[in-house]
C-alpha cells in the first residue's frame, strides 16, 4: 500500500462480498472495513473515504436509512456506491434520488466494471466539487470556468437561463458528434432540436432550482438513432445568490444498455 492511495471503504455484512471486493480494489486503494451500518457511518466521519461500497441490506439499517442519518448536504463528502443481491429497479432508483453515484448488482458485476464505477463516481465527485467551488464567483472567472468545463473528463455542458451555451466540455461535443462548430450564445433547442417536451419541463424545473437526475434515460436522435444517457442537472448561482442558468452532466450508457437489452432478448 502506497501512502498516496485513496481510501475506500466497504460497508457490508457479509465476509465473502468484502473479500471479493478487497481483492479486487486493494492494488489501487486502501480498504477499510465495517459489518454494520452505524459502524461504518461513524468510520466514514472519522476517516474521510474518497468511496464507499455500501451493501443496501445490513443488519441495522438498509440503505434508504443510511441517507436518512447522514442527512443532507453530503452528496460531495465522498462517492457513494450501493451493492445489492435484489434485481428491484425500485431500490437503484430510489438510491439514486438520494444521492448515489452508482449502483450495482451483487454477483452481476466484473472487476472491471467494478473499478470503472468507483473511478466514474470519483470523477464525478470531484467534478461536483470542482463546479461548487466555482460557481459564487463566476463572474470574476469566466474564463477561467469555461476552461475547467471544456478539459472536464465528463460530458458537460453550462446553460443560462434562456439556455443558451455559456460553456461545454469536449466530451460532450464527442458524446453527441458536435464537431467543432460554435455552440456559446446559441440556443440548446437549436442545436438539438428533437429534444422532446419533457426534457425542457426538467430544464425549467432545473431553473427553478431542483436538482434532477435519471439513471436511465432514452434520447432518440434526429437520424433515429437510440442513445441511453444516464443524466443530472444541476442549477448554478451567481454571485448574489440568484440562480443563472443549469449545468447538464451526462453519461453516454448506450453500449451497456444494448447489451442488456440483448441478454433479454
Amino acid at each position: 500500500m502506497r501512502e498516496d492511495q485513496p481510501t475506500l471503504l466497504i460497508i457490508d455484512d457479509n465476509p465473502e462480498d468484502r473479500e471479493l471486493i478487497r481483492r479486487i480494489l486493494r492494488d489501487s486503494y486502501e480498504i477499510v472495513e465495517a459489518d454494520q451500518g452505524e459502524r461504518g457511518m461513524a468510520l466514514a466521519a472519522e476517516i474521510r473515504p474518497a468511496c464507499v461500497l455500501l451493501d443496501y441490506y445490513l443488519p441495522d439499517m438498509d440503505g434508504l436509512d443510511f441517507f436518512t442519518e447522514r442527512g443532507p448536504g453530503h452528496d460531495n463528502d465522498y462517492a457513494l456506491i450501493v451493492l445489492t443481491g435484489s434485481d428491484d429497479a425500485s431500490v437503484a432508483v430510489a438510491c439514486m434520488k438520494q444521492g448515489a453515484h452508482d449502483f450495482l448488482t451483487k454477483g452481476r458485476f466484473s472487476p472491471h466494471e467494478l473499478r470503472r464505477a468507483v473511478a466514474n463516481s470519483l470523477d464525478k465527485v470531484a467534478l461536483r466539487r470542482q463546479l461548487q467551488a466555482q460557481q459564487f464567483a463566476l463572474q470574476a472567472s469566466e474564463t477561467r470556468l469555461g476552461l475547467l468545463i471544456e478539459h472536464a473528463p465528463a460530458a458537460l455542458a453550462m446553460f443560462d437561463r434562456d439556455m443558451r451555451y455559456l460553456a461545454v466540455s469536449r466530451r460532450w461535443r464527442e458524446d453527441y458528434g458536435l464537431g467543432d462548430q460554435t455552440l456559446t450564445a446559441r440556443s440548446h433547442y437549436e442545436i438539438f432540436p428533437e429534444i422532446p417536451e419533457r426534457w425542457k419541463d426538467l430544464h425549467r424545473r432545473g431553473l427553478a432550482g431542483e436538482v434532477l437526475r435519471a439513471d436511465e434515460d432514452r434520447f432518440e436522435r434526429m437520424d433515429r438513432r437510440i442513445q441511453w444517457l444516464h443524466w443530472e442537472i444541476r442549477p448554478w448561482c451567481e454571485a448574489d445568490g440568484g440562480i443563472g442558468g443549469i449545468v447538464i452532466f451526462t453519461e453516454d450508457i448506450t453500449a451497456r444498455k444494448q447489451a442488456e437489452l440483448a441478454l433479454n432478448e
